[in-house]
């Protein structure tokens, strides 16, 4: 308990000039929802002019929306736009596979031998340890859940010990991370390609799961998290309504609640 109450006190202190100021990504957030609905419904000058917009207003745009603008520049034929979106994802590590669709443009030569700079680029400006770490984290997320899973339906068995320790994971995986780099993000981390695609990393999803397993973390910043650009503010309304079967009062009340529910003796 002393380790994660130093832990929030971290992120408080990490938080204090952002509450002070504007809302960085509120302006951004709010812009590329509306492109994003543009593009869905085939407006595609509308929407390239509000991903242009959006980009403007911070230092750092996301990469799923880069990659949507992306998109965007190729339905308008905007060789220029296309080429600056592109070498702006490379740099944020995004590889050269990525971008096979772009071969007819006359700009894409020069982008292919150039690839090993913007390579460098993603080398000396992100933290591609931060990102194992929270890929890996992934992964052991993965594993305990199709575990909880197979106890949920009795397929196994798992003494009160073992649940607390799987549900305890996310916890303290989150807990080290930031003491150690900060927030997990796409300012530190770079983007994330996965599946064939530019994508949003897997931490909210670890998030949901941490909430689901009792503890609210970072429940009084996710606003503030939000406004820096390191979640979204769908995953915001998404985590300000997760909970577990418990209380939310931490990992030990959680698994208690889930061995009430799930293991209760048959009249």
């Amino acid at each position: 308990m002393a380790r994660f109450i130093t832990f929030l006190v971290l992120l408080v202190l990490t938080a204090t000039n952002v509450l002070a100021q504007d809302c960085r990504y509120g302006e951004y957030f709010s812009l590329t929802k509306e492109a994003r609905q543009l593009y869905n419904t085939k407006k595609y000058k509308d929407a390239g002019m509000a991903f242009k917009t959006a980009f403007s207003t911070v230092d750092f745009p996301l990469g799923v929306d880069l990659a949507l603008a992306l998109k965007t520049a190729k339905k308008l034929e905007d060789e220029k736009w296309a080429e600056i979106v592109s070498i702006q994802l490379a740099k944020g590590g995004i590889p050269l596979k990525f971008f096979d669709h772009l071969q007819k443009f006359k700009w894409y030569t020069k982008f292919r031998d150039d690839f090993s700079n913007y390579e460098q680029h993603y080398k000396e400006n992100f933290n591609a340890d931060l990102r194992q770490k929270l890929l890996d984290a992934k992964r052991v997320d993965q594993e305990w859940n199709e575990q909880f899973h197979k106890w949920r339906v009795r397929a196994i068995e798992l003494t009160e010990e073992e649940l607390l320790i799987g549900f305890s994971h996310n916890l303290n995986a989150f807990e080290a991370i930031f003491k150690e780099y900060g927030f997990p993000s796409e300012q530190v981390m770079g983007y994330y390609y996965s599946r064939k695609q530019v994508a949003e990393y897997p931490t909210g999803v670890l998030l949901t799961h941490i909430y689901q397993g009792g503890v609210l973390l970072y429940f009084n910043e996710l606003n503030v998290l939000a406004c820096q650009g390191y979640i979204t503010p769908d995953y915001v309304d998404i985590l300000k309504s997760v909970r577990g079967f418990g209380d939310s009062t931490g990992v030990e009340q959680e698994v208690k609640a889930r061995i009430k529910k799930f293991r209760k003796e048959k009249n």
